[in-house]
């Protein structure tokens, strides 16, 4: 109930804005960022016995880790808290805020082991037990070859500023599961001199067995700059103390970009280096200069010695980034959620301009180019569009090592659409400008890239009259380095629309079409921060899952043939009047698919006998139903699946 009564009026607050044309100015993002990061309202006692949460409703088989007392620990995509042991893949570490107790913080620092490859975990707790009053903030995960890491700020430990933000890291000196926690330890030299917040961390090793550990931290007062700390262990990591380097300025707000002393522009920032050594640390803002960089895009600095140094600033150019979203965004769009047409203007550059929002998830492939995902959306003057048509949604941006070969400026990135994210950011799950956006690139397979994030996929409308929208987890694959995209997936969807996934992020490594993720499920029963205001103000029970895209490599397919059978969730979704149905067949055979009501009637056969294998398209035109909820089922030789699609009108 708690959860149809807070979506209905997150809906309603979201019509009422962009009526207004003025969802979130872009220029006023300071405080949707602050709320979104840390949480508003009272924190309070939750009260299990209220909670009826059953995880049993699930289809997708994962597995129930632990539970957080809220969900703000991975409300941001550029914390890992998710992280595979490459050199022994069974071994899997997570990091996380972890609930210990009905009167206890909220901020306690737990982990969780894993040594069959995700099949079943063990947890420690209070890793961070008396650093401060308030606890831990953002924790990742680092799986190194023989000691896990994990890392984090503590909220008001006595950093400076006006949050008191200090960075620390431990490890296990038992190796994995030895419960022999190193004594949590500060990255930063001089912490009272910084405000640090949202620690985001890269570890490689190179050929020589070399070790470089790399964080960035987000100083919260002191103009919102950004720091960054280098750590090298020649020989390799032996399980001690890091000699990390004095903090270096990798951004500096008031001097780069744009700053008035109040407000912040500039995102977070995510940085990724493989063992090459090369790597990258992306943000998006405005620039200093608006007649040099216009747009809210992309700013890249790039690093060939593992984060020793880092070059001057390169970014997305206004030009190429308006001439490829003048052809996405339509003049004019239908509003769906009050049936009235929005118009953008004529061109961007003058009336409207792309804006590129504020969460955005960084890869560096083993080639060393750079890939970027961000959520992109038209802007006019103050406002964002947050809903205006399907193609507001989430974008990747690459360009390979050699693009980056001068000494800063624009530099030409390649842009392909990956998913819409109309109906997520009309519902606010998630905010439009604080999206988790999660990726990994292939071990086994060449060219394959994987990208996670979670939208609003259903809504409907419950007994007493409330509205429901119900997240799931999706994901999209690559084949062709980003080039092109699979139509996304529902990864989580379940039986019941009033369970939401939300927070997904995944190990930056996949192995042969499986990524391994992490995510959360609010317990709607169980209020933690009163009033609420969003999905991360409950209790939150935290999912692990291997999934597997049934991605093959091209060395597996000798014959050009695909080796699974798979549908794929419909596109667009939801559609008005029409949609296109895809899957694929690894052999030919006889073929049914078949569209039914919420009710299970059948309503419609749109494929009734013998296909070849591969890939096949088939349309479905809803001009003849009502809005609402349907569901399509492919059956072929004994295989079946089964997806849900919405029609709004």
């Amino acid at each position: 109930m708690r959860k149809m009564l807070t979506v209905t009026l997150t809906l309603i607050f979201a019509i009422a804005a962009f009526a207004g044309e003025a969802n979130r100015a872009p220029k006023s993002v300071p405080s949707t960022l602050n709320k979104n990061y840390e949480p508003v309202g009272t924190p309070i006692i939750p009260d299990l016995s209220q909670s009826n949460f059953s995880h049993a409703t699930r289809d997708l088989n994962a597995i129930l880790v632990d539970s957080s007392k809220n969900g703000y620990g991975m409300l941001v995509s550029e914390t890992n808290p998710i992280s595979r042991n490459e050199d022994n893949p069974d071994q899997i570490l997570l990091g996380y805020r972890q609930f210990v107790g009905l009167t206890a913080t909220s901020g306690a620092i737990g982990a969780a082991f894993s040594d069959d490859g995700g099949l079943t975990f063990s947890t420690f707790s209070n890793l961070n037990d008396g650093l401060s009053a308030a606890g831990g903030r953002y924790p990742s995960a680092i799986a190194t070859e023989y000691y896990p890491i994990l890392l984090w700020n503590e909220s008001g430990g006595g950093g400076g500023g006006d949050y008191g933000g200090r960075a620390y890291y431990t490890f296990d000196e038992g190796e994995y599961g030895g419960e022999i926690f190193f004594d949590p330890t500060d990255v930063h030299n001089n912490y009272p001199a910084t405000d640090s917040w949202i620690v985001v961390p890269t570890y490689n090793t190179d050929a020589d067995g070399n070790n470089y550990l790399n964080v960035t931290v987000n100083d919260w007062s002191n103009n919102r700059d950004h720091l960054t700390f280098h750590a090298a262990e020649n020989g390799g990591w032996a399980g001690s103390e890091f000699a990390f380097s004095n903090s270096v300025t990798i951004l500096n707000n008031d001097r780069e970009f744009r700053w008035d002393g109040s407000s912040n522009y500039t995102a977070t920032g995510n940085m990724d280096i493989n063992d090459d050594g090369i790597g990258y640390y992306v943000v998006s803002a405005y620039w200093g200069d608006e007649l040099m960089v216009g747009n809210h895009t992309l700013f890249m600095k790039k690093t060939d010695n593992f984060g020793a140094t880092w070059s001057a600033w390169y970014w997305e150019p206004d030009a190429l980034l308006d001439a490829y979203f003048e052809n996405v965004f339509p003049d004019s769009a239908y509003d769906m959620f009050d049936s009235t047409i929005s118009y953008l203007g004529d061109e961007p550059g003058g009336e409207w301009s792309p804006f590129l929002s504020y969460d955005i998830e960084v890869i560096t492939d083993p080639d060393g180019a750079v890939h970027v995902w961000a959520g992109v959306l038209p802007s006019w003057g103050e406002s964002v569009y947050i809903r205006y048509s399907v193609e507001n949604g989430i974008y990747h941006f690459s360009a390979p090592a050699d693009a980056f070969a001068g000494g800063g400026g624009p530099v030409t990135m390649d842009i392909s659409p990956v998913g819409s994210m109309q109906m997520g950011w009309a519902y606010t799950l998630p905010g439009w400008s604080s999206n988790t956006i999660s990726a990994a690139y292939d071990k086994t397979i060449a060219n394959a890239l994987y990208v996670s994030y979670y939208t609003v996929t259903d809504t409907g409308t419950a007994d007493d009259g409330t509205t429901w929208a119900d997240a799931n987890v999706m994901g999209a694959y690559s084949t062709d380095n980003g080039m092109t995209w699979s139509t996304p997936e529902n990864l989580t969807m379940t039986n019941d629309g009033q369970v939401d996934e939300i927070d997904v992020h995944i190990n930056r490594v996949a192995d042969d079409g499986h990524i391994f993720m992490l995510y959360q499920i609010p317990d709607y029963d169980v209020v933690t921060i009163d009033p609420p205001d969003q999905n991360e103000d409950y209790m939150q029970r935290l999912f692990f899952a291997n999934h597997d895209f049934g991605v093959v490599g091209i060395d597996d397919e000798p014959a050009l043939q695909p080796a699974y059978f798979s549908l794929s969730q419909n596109y667009p979704n939801p559609f008005n009047p029409s949609t296109q149905i895809s899957f694929t067949l690894p052999v030919t055979g006889y073929v049914e698919l078949t569209v039914y009501d919420i009710l299970g009637h059948e309503l419609v056969t749109l494929q009734n006998g013998t296909l070849n294998s591969g890939r096949h398209d088939v349309s479905f035109d809803g001009a003849a139903y009502s809005s609402g909820t349907y569901f399509y089922r492919l059956k072929m030789n004994g295989h079946e699946a089964v997806k849900k699609m919405l029609l709004v009108k």
